[in-house]
Parts: structure tokens; C-alpha cells; sequence
């Protein structure tokens, strides 16, 4: 995606927020409770890194009844190693890998990283379902 439309996907996102601003309290399209889930951004810096974003988002599919989520994928390139690449799921690192400057690599990573991050999302899932069980409710066991 060029820089410009970047640009126009961000403006578009904050005329999205500001349209369903705060509005009187307790009335439908306050903006209180407005969250934006299931983004996957991309911070590269490299070619070697971009192509993995593009297989990552080709190859993911979110789970069905998984909540609100944002993946970012971030790359930190070295001239003499290759890239770090690191999947983010709401902040909390679920995947990372140094991928040399070969290109033959990056779409068996990237299948790679969407298959744990696609089971991070769902043992999160399944922790939030946990929590509701009646016999853990009262004493913790």
C-alpha cells in the first residue's frame, strides 16, 4: 500500500471515530464503548518484510466467536543477518523469527506464524470460556 493510502485509510478511520463520537450519556452512539478489532498492521521496513505481510494476511482467516483482537507485525532489518519479525496479538508477542534475505523462506514462516497465532487467539478463546465454569466461581478450584 502506497503511502497515500495509508493516508486516506487513516483519515477514513478518525472520520469513522469522530462520526460516533461521545455523544449524551447512556444514549445509542456514544462513543464510550467504540472499539476497532481485527486489524493487522504492518510496521516493515523491507521488502523481505513486506512480502511476509502479504502471505500472513493471504494465508489468515480469523476463528469465528474469537472477540476483539489487533495483530501487528513489526520488523527490525539488519544488514548482515536478515530480518527480526515479530507477530503481536494485543501486545503480547506470539510469534517471532530472524528470516535470512532469502526469499524462499518467507511464505513457509509466514504460514508458520499464522498457525500460532491462529492458536494463540483460540486458547484466548478458551480461557475467557473457562472463566465462566460454576466450579471455579467460588473457591478457585
Amino acid at each position: 500500500m502506497k503511502a497515500t493510502g495509508r493516508y486516506l485509510f487513516l483519515a477514513a478511520l478518525v472520520a469513522l471515530v469522530v462520526l460516533a463520537g461521545p455523544g449524551p450519556a447512556g444514549q445509542a452512539g456514544s462513543g464510550e464503548d467504540l472499539e476497532i478489532g481485527g486489524l493487522i498492521l504492518s510496521r516493515m521496513q523491507t521488502p523481505l518484510g513486506h512480502d511476509f505481510y502479504c502471505y500472513f494476511c493471504s494465508y489468515f482467516s480469523p476463528p469465528s466467536g474469537v472477540g476483539s483482537y489487533n495483530i501487528v507485525i513489526k520488523e527490525r532489518a539488519s544488514a548482515q543477518w536478515g530480518s527480526w519479525i515479530w507477530v503481536e496479538v494485543n501486545e503480547a508477542v506470539v510469534y517471532r523469527v530472524l528470516l535470512s534475505p532469502r526469499r524462499g523462506d518467507v511464505e513457509r514462516v509466514a504460514k508458520d506464524a499464522v498457525a500460532r497465532t491462529l492458536r494463540y487467539l483460540l486458547q484466548a478463546k478458551l480461557r475467557i470460556d473457562d472463566d465462566g465454569l460454576e466450579d471455579l466461581a467460588s473457591d478457585g478450584y
